[in-house]
């Protein structure tokens, strides 16, 4: 069980290091003050044209101040016009989608300093997807805890170590449980006392602040030997503790929102 263990240590290690430049942090700087983290984003080029993308409910609080996100070596401000999902009557919370999206200038690419943005080719389930049986799709959720943040005011920048969670997706009826469609999202295991990231087995740290993060299917986790490269499939947008599950907006959901907006 330690060497198999070991063996997924591995790999979600490897996905992390392969995705970690296209998922980055995310802050608010009032007046006068150091930034704040507010969660994560994920970064990605659909149509010629790039973009951040994050949680509804983290660009709720954006009117706070000014936007910035950590490139590799600094706060970036971001510059673009955010478009959220829709609030339901009920609030956020009510809001089954929960993701928002801004574009960023062609003449503020360059500025992006060690990030990559996940292009088409890069985005979307690889395979078939199977959510039952030893066969069950796998995955890996990256993000930054916002407890983890560490300003660094002489370099404008932070210390965020990023948080990985591997798991399998929940069954369809799992899925309706949640009251989402496994066609327009990702809901996978999430146990409090026991999960597997690039740390290992261990109980489960603060997640807050990885609202935003992207999941990523990764077929190494599913079968020995395969050589694939991570695929962006969902946006994180809510963790539920009492079904053992953390909930992703599928990333289709979000492209069809941008081209409906352009």
């Amino acid at each position: 069980m330690d060497e198999i263990n070991h063996s997924i240590k591995e790999k979600i290690e490897r996905c992390a290091e392969i995705v970690a430049r296209s998922v980055r942090p995310l802050g608010i700087v009032k007046s006068g003050m150091d930034p704040a983290p507010v969660g994560s984003a994920v970064l990605i080029w659909h149509r010629d044209q790039r973009y951040v993308v994050t949680a509804a409910h983290v660009a709720d609080g954006f009117s706070a101040g000014e936007v910035v996100l950590a490139t590799q070596s600094s706060w970036l401000s971001l510059e673009g016009a955010w478009t959220l999902t829709e609030a339901p009557a009920k609030g956020r919370d009510a809001d089954l989608l929960d993701f928002a999206f801004a574009p960023v200038p062609a003449d503020s690419a360059d500025l992006f300093e060690g990030c990559d943005f996940v292009d088409a080719s890069r985005i979307g389930e690889p395979s078939v997807v199977e959510y039952s049986g030893y066969k069950r799709a796998k995955y890996v959720a990256l993000g930054y805890p916002l407890h983890r943040f560490k300003f660094r005011r002489a370099a404008n920048g932070t210390e965020t170590p990023y948080q990985t969670l591997g798991s399998v997706i929940l069954t369809i009826a799992e899925h309706a449980d949640l009251g989402v469609s496994h066609e327009s999202h990702v809901a996978c295991r999430l146990d409090d006392k026991s999960i597997v990231s690039a740390k290992g087995v261990h109980t489960a740290p603060k997640l807050v602040g990885i609202s935003g993060g992207g999941v990523f299917r990764f077929r190494p986790l599913e079968a020995p030997g395969v050589a694939d490269t991570p695929r962006l499939v969902g946006v994180v947008i809510e963790q539920d503790k009492q079904k053992n599950s953390i909930l992703a907006t599928r990333i289709e959901e979000v492209t069809r929102a941008i081209e409906s907006a352009g």
